[in-house]
């Protein structure tokens, strides 16, 4: 550790002090602080090093070790992604909520007996204009089981609001025939009225 700082002069209390001296020391310890002090640039470092707890972290705020920090940044972002699915041993028909807060992704195991309407919200008593801002953003799936007469979402609505998707490519006209019919919409809140814009696509799975 750096040695306490030393001045060339003393001094006693209540006895009138020479200038020169007082500059004098002032130099001293301008130098050492120099020295010795560590300095916003980094240029001078500490020679001890403070020894912190083998534990991990426990709350906000507390120091912790170099391995520590170590291994968290080895960790991936990502170790598996993770989503829940509502599984409905129904046909799709009629108006088939599709409630956000409760799952990402809804799937109606019977075949679809006649086309349906989609309504995406956010659950029955939450609305999904009150769930994001302007500017944000969710997404939303709906699976579908056909049979030999395929059936399509015909309607989509926010909120029971009847929106027109912009669909990738084209905007399905029917279902896929004896094949599992997935429809993806991502739904952005583009003014505060509400006002969406909705992307939708389909992808068949046979």
């Amino acid at each position: 550790m750096a040695s306490d700082v030393v001045v060339t002069y003393d001094f006693v209390q209540g006895t009138p002090a020479n200038a020169d001296d007082v500059d004098t020391n002032f130099s001293d310890i301008t130098t050492w602080i120099n020295t010795n002090a560590v300095h916003l640039d980094g240029t001078k470092s500490f020679t001890g090093m403070v020894t912190l707890p083998s534990t991990d972290p426990s709350v906000a705020n507390h120091a912790t070790r170099k391995a520590y920090v170590d291994a968290q940044i080895a960790k991936p972002l990502l170790d598996y992604a993770r989503e829940n699915w509502v599984i409905t041993a129904a046909a799709a028909t009629g108006t088939i909520n599709v409630d956000v807060q409760t799952a990402a992704i809804s799937y109606y195991t019977v075949d679809a007996t006649a086309n349906w309407t989609i309504n995406l919200r956010g659950d029955g008593s939450t609305t999904l204009s009150s769930l994001i801002a302007v500017g944000d953003s969710v997404t939303a799936v709906m699976v579908a089981k056909q049979g030999a007469t395929p059936y399509y979402p015909n309607v989509v609505q926010v909120d029971g609001v009847t929106v027109t998707p912009k669909w990738l490519n084209v905007a399905p006209t029917a279902g896929t025939a004896s094949a599992v019919d997935v429809y993806t919409f991502v739904v952005v809140k583009t003014a505060s009225s509400p006002t969406y814009t909705v992307f939708g696509s389909k992808a068949s799975f046979v």
